[in-house]
Protein backbone atom coordinates (compact mmCIF):
# COMPACT_ATOMS: atom_id res chain seq x y z
CA UNK A 1 0.00 0.00 0.00
CA UNK A 2 2.84 2.43 0.84
CA UNK A 3 4.54 1.59 -2.46
CA UNK A 4 1.34 2.34 -4.37
CA UNK A 5 1.00 5.72 -2.62
CA UNK A 6 4.69 6.47 -3.30
CA UNK A 7 4.29 5.64 -7.01
CA UNK A 8 1.18 7.81 -7.26
CA UNK A 9 2.95 10.78 -5.64
CA UNK A 10 6.03 10.31 -7.82
CA UNK A 11 3.83 10.19 -10.94
CA UNK A 12 2.02 13.35 -9.87
CA UNK A 13 5.32 15.19 -9.27
CA UNK A 14 6.74 14.10 -12.62
CA UNK A 15 3.55 15.11 -14.47
CA UNK A 16 3.57 18.49 -12.74
CA UNK A 17 7.20 19.08 -13.71
CA UNK A 18 6.43 18.29 -17.37
CA UNK A 19 3.57 20.78 -17.31
CA UNK A 20 5.72 23.51 -15.76
CA UNK A 21 8.58 22.95 -18.19
CA UNK A 22 6.21 22.66 -21.17
CA UNK A 23 4.28 25.82 -20.31
CA UNK A 24 7.16 28.16 -19.60
CA UNK A 25 6.87 31.92 -19.64
CA UNK A 26 8.69 32.30 -22.98
CA UNK A 27 6.91 30.01 -25.45
CA UNK A 28 8.57 29.24 -28.76
CA UNK A 29 5.65 29.49 -31.12
CA UNK A 30 4.81 31.43 -34.22
CA UNK A 31 1.29 32.72 -34.75
CA UNK A 32 -0.61 31.10 -37.59
CA UNK A 33 -0.39 33.58 -40.44
CA UNK A 34 -2.97 31.88 -42.67
CA UNK A 35 -5.50 34.67 -42.35
CA UNK A 36 -3.28 37.74 -42.30
CA UNK A 37 -4.61 39.73 -45.21
CA UNK A 38 -2.53 42.85 -44.83
CA UNK A 39 0.66 44.00 -43.12
CA UNK A 40 1.50 47.64 -43.57
CA UNK A 41 3.96 50.09 -42.03
CA UNK A 42 2.52 53.38 -40.81
CA UNK A 43 4.72 56.34 -40.06
CA UNK A 44 3.63 59.71 -38.76
CA UNK A 45 5.06 63.01 -39.95
CA UNK A 46 4.93 64.56 -36.49
CA UNK A 47 7.23 61.93 -34.96
CA UNK A 48 9.69 59.20 -35.80
CA UNK A 49 7.29 56.47 -34.69
CA UNK A 50 6.59 53.57 -37.01
CA UNK A 51 3.88 50.98 -36.49
CA UNK A 52 3.23 47.73 -38.33
CA UNK A 53 -0.48 46.97 -38.74
CA UNK A 54 -1.49 43.28 -38.87
CA UNK A 55 -4.95 42.68 -40.34
CA UNK A 56 -6.78 39.34 -40.06
CA UNK A 57 -9.78 38.05 -41.99
CA UNK A 58 -11.41 34.65 -42.35
CA UNK A 59 -14.83 33.52 -43.53
CA UNK A 60 -15.16 32.11 -40.01
CA UNK A 61 -15.06 35.27 -37.87
CA UNK A 62 -14.19 33.43 -34.65
CA UNK A 63 -11.19 31.80 -36.38
CA UNK A 64 -9.95 35.19 -37.56
CA UNK A 65 -10.28 36.58 -34.02
CA UNK A 66 -8.50 33.54 -32.55
CA UNK A 67 -5.58 33.94 -34.92
CA UNK A 68 -5.47 37.68 -34.33
CA UNK A 69 -5.22 37.06 -30.57
CA UNK A 70 -2.41 34.54 -31.12
CA UNK A 71 -0.43 37.10 -33.12
CA UNK A 72 -1.22 39.80 -30.58
CA UNK A 73 0.04 37.74 -27.64
CA UNK A 74 3.06 36.59 -29.64
CA UNK A 75 4.20 40.21 -30.00
CA UNK A 76 3.43 40.96 -26.34
CA UNK A 77 5.52 37.94 -25.30
CA UNK A 78 8.39 39.40 -27.34
CA UNK A 79 8.21 42.58 -25.23
CA UNK A 80 6.94 44.76 -28.06
CA UNK A 81 4.49 47.65 -27.68
CA UNK A 82 1.15 46.54 -29.11
CA UNK A 83 -2.12 48.45 -29.56
CA UNK A 84 -5.44 46.92 -28.64
CA UNK A 85 -7.23 44.54 -31.04
CA UNK A 86 -9.69 46.47 -33.19
CA UNK A 87 -12.76 44.90 -34.81
CA UNK A 88 -13.97 46.68 -37.93
CA UNK A 89 -15.66 46.05 -41.26
CA UNK A 90 -13.92 45.97 -44.62
CA UNK A 91 -15.24 47.74 -47.73
CA UNK A 92 -16.90 44.47 -48.80
CA UNK A 93 -18.74 44.17 -45.47
CA UNK A 94 -16.57 41.45 -43.93
CA UNK A 95 -15.51 41.59 -40.30
CA UNK A 96 -11.77 42.09 -39.90
CA UNK A 97 -9.50 42.38 -36.86
CA UNK A 98 -6.26 44.24 -36.58
CA UNK A 99 -3.66 45.47 -34.13
CA UNK A 100 -0.54 47.58 -34.49
CA UNK A 101 3.00 46.88 -33.28
CA UNK A 102 5.45 49.72 -32.65
CA UNK A 103 8.79 49.18 -34.38
CA UNK A 104 12.11 50.92 -33.93
CA UNK A 105 12.88 53.98 -35.86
Amino acid sequence: MKQLMFLAMAGFIIATMFMVVGCGSNPNYEPDKATIVDVEVESFRTSDEKWVKYTYWNSNTSEAYRQCKEGYYFHLDQGEMVSEIIETTSNSGDTIYYYKVKVAG
